[in-house]
């Protein structure tokens, strides 16, 4: 997932949260990337197509990383 998102800028972090009983991921991400101009190019596209799935951006957290 963190490879899908640098093609919008540099990530810093990408967590993609799991249910420890189901295995599954529990359907929303978080992705932090170091630049304004990499949030914003994700930002721009909706759907995001990950694995083959369309996933809106409601479903996506993304954020400006700050240390």
């Amino acid at each position: 997932m963190k490879e899908y998102f640098a093609q919008f800028g540099p990530v810093k972090k990408c967590l993609l949260p799991f249910d420890k009983e189901t295995g599954f991921h529990k359907g929303f991400c978080w992705v932090g990337f170091t630049t304004e101009e990499g949030l914003n190019n994700a930002l721009q596209k909706d759907p995001h197509t990950l694995e083959g799935a369309k996933v809106p951006l409601k479903h996506i957290y993304i954020y400006l990383y700050h240390q």
